[in-house]
């Protein structure tokens, strides 16, 4: 059986069980991953001393 990110797993998940679409699942997987490297790039920065 092959791997699969958890993520996949979860979708995969809602989609069976009628919780979700898969495109709308996909869609805030994508807006969920841009929102979080939107963070880290300007939040997780080393302070100036």
């Amino acid at each position: 059986m092959p791997r699969r990110s958890r993520g996949a797993e979860v979708i995969e998940a809602r989609v069976r069980g009628g919780i979700h679409t898969r495109p709308a699942d996909l869609a805030g997987a994508e807006i969920g991953r841009n929102v979080a490297a939107y963070v880290v790039a300007r939040h997780f920065r080393p302070s100036a001393p």
